[in-house]
C-alpha cells in the first residue's frame, strides 16, 4: 500500500504541466499545438523564443522529480525504494498529465531530478554520453535514447563495490537496475515517434 500511495502522490506532483502554464502565460499559445507539441523545456523555449522560459520550465520540472522522491522517501515511506517509486510516479505524471488529457513531456528533467538523489553518476554519465553522441549524430532524440541505454548498461556492468559508492544509502544495486530499466523504457516510449521520423528520413 505504501508503494501505491508513493506512486500516486508522485504522479500528482509530476503532473503539474509546467511548460503548458509557462507558455500560456507568456504567449497565450497552447504548447501542445506548437512546435514539436512536446510539453517540455526545449519546446517551451522554441515556441516562445525565451531562454528564460526554457530555463524556468527545466528547473521546475527537475524539482518535480526531486520533490516527489523526497516525499516518497521521507514522508510516505521509509527509504529510497519508496522514494524511487514516487519518482517514477512523477515521471509518469509529467509524461501523461491528466490536466492535459494525458499528454505531456518526455520526462528527461523530471527523471534527472529523481536520479540526482538516487544515483548522481547516472545523470553525469548521461550528460557526457549525450554531448558526445549528439556531436556526431546531431539528433537530440537518438542521442537521448542511446545515452539512456548506455547509462543502464553501466549500471548492469558496474561492480558492486563501486556501485555502493555512488548510490544513496539503503539502495541496492539490484533495485537501481530495476529503476534504471523502468526509466529507460519510459524515455524510449516518449521518443518512438521522433525516432521513426529520424530513421525514415535517413533511409530516404
Amino acid at each position: 500500500m505504501t508503494y501505491i500511495t508513493s506512486l500516486i502522490i508522485g504522479f500528482l506532483v509530476g503532473s503539474l504541466p509546467t511548460a503548458y502554464i509557462a507558455v500560456k502565460r507568456e504567449s497565450k499559445l497552447d504548447i501542445r499545438q506548437e512546435g514539436s507539441g512536446n510539453v517540455g523545456a526545449r519546446n517551451a523555449y522554441e515556441v516562445t523564443g525565451s531562454k528564460w522560459i526554457g530555463v524556468v520550465v527545466l528547473i521546475v520540472d527537475l524539482i518535480k522529480g526531486i520533490a516527489a522522491t523526497l516525499i516518497g522517501a521521507f514522508v510516505i515511506g521509509e527509504g529510497p525504494v519508496t522514494g524511487a517509486t514516487a519518482g517514477i510516479g512523477s515521471i509518469l505524471g509529467h509524461n501523461y498529465s491528466p490536466w492535459l488529457k494525458f499528454k505531456g513531456g518526455r520526462g528527461l528533467a523530471t527523471t534527472a531530478g529523481m536520479m540526482l538523489l538516487l544515483c548522481w553518476s547516472f545523470v553525469a554519465n548521461w550528460l557526457i554520453a549525450y554531448f558526445i553522441l549528439n556531436y556526431f549524430i546531431k539528433n537530440v532524440h537518438v542521442s537521448t535514447v542511446l545515452s539512456t541505454m548506455i547509462c543502464l548498461l553501466i549500471l548492469w556492468v558496474m561492480p558492486e563495490f563501486l556501485m555502493s559508492s555512488i548510490l544513496i544509502p539503503g539502495l541496492a544495486k539490484t533495485n537501481m537496475i530495476y529503476i534504471g530499466s523502468i526509466i529507460t523504457v519510459l524515455i524510449i516510449l516518449k521518443h518512438v515517434n521522433p525516432l521513426k521520423e529520424y530513421f525514415l528520413k535517413v533511409s530516404q
